[in-house]
């Protein structure tokens, strides 16, 4: 067991400084888990001067990675067995745990270390009343990265998360891992949730993968405030999910975008069979006391296998399909059309 008893003395001023206003800063990122969990890693990374950085929940027999930064981040989503591996065994034993070398060390997922190129690791647990519940992970590309500085960092960030989930889930883990997987504003999945269903379906034979951008949320805050941009969102989603199947995943993956994975959607003319009603739906006006939005969206799709077989082409396809549509509306609109 690791004696933070010296912590204090080990820290420098200007670090616990910099952690101080971490902890400042968390209380402006809002009340979305989700949120609050990248803008962690993020910092994490930043202060341990690490190449990446993951918060691990363990859900049902599995470590799931619903935060990501740097070198972890195209990892989102990604779902691995606890037993065999250090960040299931930090949980099981809720104490922090170091590899200087994970190709010599019997505890990790050497599998999971070389996919995603961890060499030497930290993990410290979050805990939320007396038991861990999750991991905060950072992660080198070098063996031997990190030292007592960085421990005790680690150890500082995670007693203000393990506070943040008191807070936000005092009792129930269930709740926890729902907030940790869904958008606060619209209750729909959120990143990380996506990729883990879409790490998943990628074994299926055929789906599609749908992102859709909103137009105009800029213009209603700015406009409208800020509540009237809540309400577009809202509705946005609503509308989103009235055009899918119950067994489709609908999140949101950005401000204004969203992403949906299709399972019974597997070419290209079901995909513009689905984007008419889409966009049928979308025409319909939306009104905010009394007055007419500027609401819309634009859609684009992709196509697994036909398009790419990674996860990440995908989505990045389907991406740019979209922004090709964005662009086709504002021409359109430019010449009246």
């Amino acid at each position: 067991m690791y004696d933070y008893s010296s912590c204090s003395t080990i820290l420098t001023n200007t670090r616990l400084l910099e952690i101080i206003r971490f902890q400042t800063d968390i209380v402006r990122v809002g009340p979305d888990l989700g949120t609050i969990m990248t803008f962690i890693v993020h910092k994490a990374q930043e202060l341990t001067e690490s190449e990446g950085a993951v918060i691990e929940l363990a859900e049902e027999g599995y470590m799931v990675y619903r935060a990501a930064s740097g070198t972890l981040e195209h990892y989102l989503g990604l779902k691995l067995n606890m037993d065999g591996s250090l960040s299931g065994l930090c949980v099981k034993n809720a104490e922090m745990l170091y590899s200087n070398d994970t190709s010599t060390d019997d505890r990790v997922d050497q599998a999971a270390c070389l996919l995603v190129n961890a060499k030497s690791m930290i993990v410290i647990p979050l805990m939320q009343q007396d038991r861990a519940v999750g991991v905060l992970k950072i992660a080198s590309t070098r063996v031997n990265a990190f030292d007592d500085y960085d421990i005790c960092t680690l150890h500082v960030i995670s007693e203000m998360i393990a506070a943040l989930i008191d807070n936000i889930a005092r009792y129930a883990v269930e709740e926890l891992i729902h907030k940790a997987s869904h958008d606060a504003l619209t209750g729909l999945h959120n990143t990380s949730s996506f990729y883990e269903h879409l790490h998943v379906v990628i074994s299926e034979s055929h789906f599609s993968v749908m992102i859709i951008d909103m137009d105009g949320l800029k213009l209603i805050n700015d406009t409208y405030g800020h509540q009237a941009g809540d309400i577009a969102i809202k509705e946005c989603a609503d509308r989103i999910a009235s055009v899918c199947e119950e067994d489709d995943v609908v999140a949101r993956i950005g401000g204004d975008e969203f992403a949906v994975i299709l399972h019974n959607v597997k070419n290209k003319n079901e995909c513009d069979r689905f984007i008419e009603r889409f966009n049928e739906t979308f025409a319909r006006p939306l009104y905010f006391e009394e007055t007419l939005l500027p609401f819309g969206a634009s859609i684009g799709y992709a196509v697994f296998p036909d398009d790419s077989r990674s996860a990440q082409e995908i989505v990045k396809i389907a991406d740019e399909n979209m922004y090709a549509m964005k662009k086709q509306h504002r021409a359109d609109m430019q010449s009246g059309l």
